[in-house]
């Protein structure tokens, strides 16, 4: 169903066109899409704000259009959703979407769910019966009063709500650089989990992470781009995720991942910061380990001997394609090699997809000792030219 009605708000003319960029998307625009099922169509902008044309259809609340006013200064002040009401199960819908947008746009509203219901039930209910009703205001504690009014000639019911919630501030590069270094990310724990997840970040551009109090899992390297997108390459695959980070309030910020170019809500994860790394985890750093593109050099199309802490001779082929196969702890081994921005070479199992990652750190004989992330010894490695054994 397309939305007939317009905002007076903005009276230039105006033209909708989607966002040329998801991480333009208000974070408002974002958590309606995320949760309550929304899809962003359209949005009209001008000198004076801009408004966002969002949809629904489902089996539970029909056909419903939403719409959000920003002002100049990209603040949200108005929300209008309108539905075709004919029956008593319209009605419902419509009362139950009002209730559940108002939750996140009136956020002080403690008493919207009989509020809403109270107040909207006898208009919705005449205009079913009699196909007219007057426009009824709504008493919105703490704010401006809203107003439900009708469209006969379509059968269609408005409801305007003014939007009380702020904006929440998205972090520019500066301000996120400053704030990262140094510092540890503690995630709201998910539903369904106990304890936080841990993020630190070293002043060189490397994090550690885990489950509080379990020690390190996972780690890699961070960055900040120049649009202001946070970004990880967390081992062992060499592929930068990343992220917008939000300012929620003093000291609450939100991780809003970026999928394949658009904005995640669904996996919004809310998290506070701490200076310093009191999780106690463990970085990959060594200053004496080769550069990713010398690790790179040294693998590709080359063999590692690599003799391991246990005394048994591993060989690895490793291909210019990125697979690897040869003999591990005396058993067939195939898989998959990469090189992290840290310099990091890992091998992911072929069969388990288990993964070791190494530094490779040159000795004066020109064979390399490797050390995992903690820098314990993984061996010495001899680099032959090709594939001289055949594997």
């Amino acid at each position: 169903m397309r939305f007939v009605l317009r905002f007076l708000l903005i009276p230039i003319l105006l033209l909708w066109s989607l966002p040329a960029l998801a991480q333009d998307r208000p974070l408002l625009i974002l958590r309606i899409e995320a949760e309550q099922g929304f899809t962003l169509d359209g949005r009209k902008a001008g000198l004076s704000g801009a408004i966002y044309a969002l949809s629904r259809k489902s089996a539970i609340h029909g056909a419903q259009s939403l719409q959000i006013a920003y002002d100049a200064r990209n603040r949200p002040v108005l929300m209008r959703l309108a539905q075709i009401v004919t029956q008593d199960k319209d009605r419902a819908a419509l009362i139950d979407t009002a209730r559940q947008l108002a939750t996140v746009i009136q956020p002080t509203w403690m008493q919207v769910d009989t509020d809403l219901p109270t107040v909207m039930t006898p208009p919705l209910t005449e205009f079913i019966q009699s196909k007219k009703a007057l426009p009824t205001a709504i008493p919105i504690p703490q704010s401006k009063p809203g107003n439900l009014s009708f469209v006969p000639d379509q059968k269609l019911a408005v409801l305007d709500l003014p939007i009380q919630v702020a904006e929440e501030t998205r972090l520019s590069e500066a301000a996120l650089k400053s704030m990262i270094s140094d510092a540890s990310f503690i995630f709201t724990p998910k539903t369904g989990e106990e304890v936080p997840y841990i993020r630190y970040h070293t002043p060189n551009g490397r994090f550690a992470a885990g489950i509080q109090d379990e020690g390190t899992a996972d780690t890699g390297s961070w960055a900040v781009q120049a649009d202001g997108r946070y970004c990880i390459e967390q081992a062992p695959l060499p592929i930068s995720q990343c992220a917008v980070l939000y300012q929620t309030a003093p000291d609450k910020y939100l991780y809003v991942p970026i999928q394949e170019q658009d904005l995640d809500g669904k996996d919004m994860r809310p998290f506070t910061v701490v200076f310093g790394n009191p999780g106690g985890l463990v970085a990959p750093q060594r200053s004496d380990a080769t550069q990713a593109a010398v690790t790179r050099m040294i693998l590709r199309g080359n063999t590692e001997e690599r003799r391991t802490p246990g005394g048994t001779l591993d060989k690895l082929y490793l291909d210019p394609t990125g697979t690897y196969r040869g003999v591990q702890n005396g058993e067939p081994a195939h898989g998959d090699w990469t090189v992290l921005s840290d310099g990091r070479r890992c091998l992911i199992d072929g069969d388990t997809q288990e993964a070791e990652c190494a530094f490779l750190s040159e000795t004066d004989g020109g064979t390399y000792r490797l050390f995992d992330a903690e820098n314990r010894s993984l061996g010495e490695a001899l680099y032959r030219s090709g594939n001289p054994s055949g594997l």
